[in-house]
């Protein structure tokens, strides 16, 4: 009978494989087809953030119409599957707030100090 551990290894990507995850959220939907005036302003300062830092392989991940106030985002959820399958290297906000308004939680998540926008 083995009592060792076993043990998971994900497979993560090399760092030319991975994402950068730029992450949008807005809490009020202001009813516009598609995406609202201020994930539109979110994703172009993000990108351009991006591109000025050189981050690559740039993906979206948007909650439009979603609260701040818990993590119980489809988004969201799927960013930080990807960030635990190993599929993300970066991920940039436009400021804090915008992850999440649950600074406990948030802090959890995030243990290192990080820089918005």
């Amino acid at each position: 009978m083995n009592l060792q551990p076993t043990i998971k290894y994900k497979k993560v990507k090399s760092a030319e494989e991975q994402w950068t995850a730029c992450y949008c959220r807005l809490s009020c939907d202001d009813d516009l087809d598609g995406d609202s005036n201020s994930i539109r302003n979110q994703k172009m300062l993000l990108q351009k953030y991006a591109d000025e830092n050189r981050l690559r392989n740039v993906k979206f991940y948007v909650d439009d119409g979603y609260s701040g106030s818990n993590f119980d985002r489809p988004d969201f959820k799927r960013m930080m599957d990807d960030v635990d399958n190993g599929k993300i290297a970066t991920v940039i906000v436009k400021d804090m707030s915008r992850f999440g308004r649950d600074h406990t939680t948030r802090n959890i998540i995030l243990p290192k100090p990080t820089l918005g926008l």
